[in-house]
């Protein structure tokens, strides 16, 4: 039963970094980056080996390892401002 729980508390973190991740990409880009199709093949077409990004018929396309490295970087920033503004 706590394997069932940590796998899907793993799901819910995985899901929550993967959108935060779609949201900077789009807000940061102003919708000229996009990022990449996780639940269609796409990702397959490309197989760009540890890539971040790539480009798909002239437009960057943020893979799905730059999306969580997106969102895992804005969670770590967030704590940090979070830190300093309670330190104060």
């Amino acid at each position: 039963m706590e394997e069932l729980f940590v796998f899907l508390i793993q799901v819910v973190v995985y899901a929550l970094l993967l959108n935060t991740g779609k949201v900077l990409v789009f807000l940061i880009s102003l919708g000229r980056w996009r990022s990449a199709r996780v639940l269609s093949k796409e990702h397959r077409w490309f197989p760009t080996a540890g890539a971040l990004s790539h480009r798909i018929d002239g437009q960057r396309v943020v893979t799905e390892t730059g999306l969580i490295g997106l969102g895992i970087t804005f969670y770590v920033l967030l704590a940090i401002f979070l830190l300093y503004v309670a330190a104060r």
